[in-house]
């Protein structure tokens, strides 16, 4: 989200109007302060007013769907899309477990192999090029042994191809052994030539405990060459354009309520796998009050302290979310 917001007018806890930037894409003028409250999950100020970055939709929009037979031969894949500069507009990976969910929870109008499962959208105004990304990706997919390939022609073709990774979430809680059964999970995110490694190992930690659960990769992140057509050719952004070199990966764990505790015991081992792989552990959702003790172990005690002294300048009465992001008090994380 960070990437779309151009500048904000806020509002600090003691009333103060503060204008972080105004409208030109790109700036040197003093901190980012955009970014800084962008991120701060409403810790140091109220948002009243944003400026966005704004982009056409593109005439040609198809989707596909590769499925393989591991976790790394998908990543394989991606790796190489990557690495191609490609201005893929979606890149999602579904492990065997979530396909599984899919064809168990109705909501699409066929069966899919379950194995690790590529969903792939591309975009552009140029028809010709879609359909050139299209068949240089499914070479890619045929080098790394793709068992399927197939893509829409109509739009219709599309969106029901989409629909097996637009409704994974409710097809996910399918599999639920119990309907009292609860849902825990974690957004981490590691270099993309790492996730199949990290996503087998959470597979392979949630099956010997006996739970349910399931891996989804936005092994694409959403970044894609179309939304930044306008820029101009030097533009310090055009970093957007290069794909990104980090996944995010969702990890979901269902379990029995009296399990919970177990399984949180799982969510802490899969954030602590993506840190020792220089991953973080949190790709997009953020760390709330749950995760804070986590942030310590990803950034450090100094960093986290000095995110303290950020706030404690901004809202000395601790008046906005006080404790969430972080513990106020450096002795209370150690009790």
């Amino acid at each position: 989200m960070k990437d779309w917001v151009l500048g904000l007018t806020l509002v600090l806890a003691d009333g103060t109007v503060v204008k972080t930037r105004g409208r030109p894409r790109k700036s040197s003028a003093g901190y980012d302060l955009t970014r800084l409250i962008v991120g701060s999950e409403g810790t140091l100020a109220f948002v009243t007013e944003a400026h966005l970055k704004l982009t056409s939709k593109p005439q040609n929009e198809r989707v596909a769907l590769a499925a393989f037979p591991s976790t790394s031969k998908a990543v394989e894949t991606v790796v190489r899309v990557i690495q191609s500069d490609m201005p893929i507009a979606a890149l999602e990976l579904v492990d065997d477990t979530g396909m599984r969910g899919v064809n168990q929870g109705g909501y699409c109008a066929k069966e899919y192999p379950e194995v690790p499962t590529l969903f792939l959208k591309f975009a552009g105004n140029d028809k010709a090029a879609v359909d050139r990304q299209i068949k240089t990706v499914q070479e890619f997919a045929r080098q790394a042994g793709c068992q399927t390939f197939e893509f829409s022609n109509t739009p219709e073709e599309a969106e029901a191809i989409w629909a097996a990774r637009k409704t994974l979430l409710w097809s996910m809680l399918s599999l639920k052994n119990d309907p009292s059964d609860i849902f825990l999970s974690a957004d981490t995110a590691v270099p993309v030539s790492k996730m199949g490694e990290a996503m087998d190992a959470v597979k392979q930690k949630i099956s010997a405990s006996g739970m349910v659960g399931t891996c989804l990769g936005h092994v694409g992140d959403g970044k894609s060459r179309p939304a930044f057509q306008s820029l101009p050719p030097f533009s310090r952004d055009m970093r957007h354009l290069t794909g990104p070199t980090i996944g995010n990966f969702h990890t979901a764990v269902m379990c029995p309520p009296e399990q919970k505790s177990q399984a949180r015991e799982i969510i802490t081992w899969v954030q602590r796998l993506a840190i020792g792989m220089d991953g973080t552990v949190t790709g997009e959702h953020g760390i709330g009050l749950e995760f804070r003790d986590a942030m310590v172990e990803e950034i450090g005690e100094n960093g986290v302290d000095m995110m303290r002294q950020i706030k404690l300048a901004l809202d000395p009465l601790c008046l906005l979310n006080p404790d969430k992001l972080f513990r106020l008090r450096i002795e209370k994380a150690a009790g």
